[in-house]
């Protein structure tokens, strides 16, 4: 079966412009569902637009057979506690209006791993991706989940995984684990991919970076760009960040900031090796080309003041 028509849930976030802008360069008719449309209209110009209204399932199925005939649809809505009903919801919906595939708000870690699927941050994603697993396997859809491990752009943004504003680099565990960046165009790319690849990425988990590298390996380049200036560094102990974010759970406390140390044990802990770094790609059926040492090297260099 062949996509055409693609619909995406949940366009104003981090992921929204490299979704959308990769799908029409790939050819596909996209219509956005969104609770802002007037947001989206601006974002996006020369899109379809449709309100959607995840509270009810009745009308949000009416709303995705308003926008004609849908062939999938990619939700991208967050994966906070309170956004789970929404996604249930238009899992339900995409049944309803007899759209065949679906790609959930999966993008990150593997949820299949136990300690990745037991930290309180992520129980929605995992208890959202057993919903649409059930669904699949009773037949009333395909789906295709995509994992692209730490948004390496995103990250760099937010001095994350480097730091440019002349503070200490932050190394979580030391810095050594290997982690799978992949930059948000090319987990854009990867969407795409999938959905022109439909047939070979059915009911299927797959895994995309755009480089495995490690803190150490982003330092080493880092440093090569700017030889004169003394770089430092302060190890955090992902542990440690882990016990907090554990009394504030405690306390009641949920906020994205608090439940911080969940994230970073994922993404960075124990040296990758559970978390968020990828022994195999399904980079070639999803047409993500993985990056040369140089080629992160030119990323790094374009946030050097």
């Amino acid at each position: 079966m062949k996509i055409q028509h693609v619909v995406v849930s949940g366009p104003n976030g981090s992921l929204g412009p490299a979704v959308i802008t990769n799908l029409l360069k790939a050819g596909f008719e996209v219509t956005v569902l969104t609770r802002n449309p007037s947001k989206t209209k601006e974002a996006y110009p020369g899109v379809k637009v449709a309100e959607a209204d995840y509270s009810n399932v009745e009308k949000l199925t009416a709303t995705l057979k308003s926008a004609g005939k849908v062939d999938a649809v990619v939700c991208l809505l967050n994966r906070e506690v309170h956004v789970l009903p929404a996604q249930i919801a238009l899992i339900d919906a995409t049944i309803a209006a007899g759209i065949p595939h679906y790609i959930p708000s999966s993008f990150g870690a593997d949820m299949r791993k136990p300690r990745n699927r037991h930290l309180p941050p992520l129980e929605p994603k995992g208890d959202m991706e057993d919903y649409v697993v059930k669904k699949a396997n009773e037949g009333a859809l395909t789906f295709t989940i995509i994992n692209q491990g730490v948004l390496l752009d995103w990250c760099l943004d937010r001095n994350i995984l480097l730091n440019f504003d002349g503070q200490p680099i932050r190394l979580f565990d030391g810095g050594k684990g290997q982690i799978s960046a992949t930059t948000l165009d090319d987990t854009g790319k990867a969407v795409a991919g999938a959905l022109l690849n439909r047939d070979k990425v059915i009911n299927k988990y797959c895994f995309v970076h755009s480089k495995s590298t490690s803190q150490l390996e982003m330092i080493r380049l880092l440093r090569e760009l700017k030889p004169d200036e003394k770089i430092e560094t302060m190890n955090i102990d992902t542990d440690e960040m882990l016990k907090v974010s554990e009394e504030n759970l405690r306390k009641g406390d949920l906020s994205p900031l608090a439940m911080r140390g969940y994230i970073m044990k994922v993404s960075f802990g124990d040296n990758g090796e559970e978390g968020n770094h990828f022994a195999e790609t399904d980079n070639e059926v999803l047409g993500v080309r993985e990056w040369s040492e140089e080629e992160l090297k030119e990323l790094i260099r374009k946030y050097v003041k």
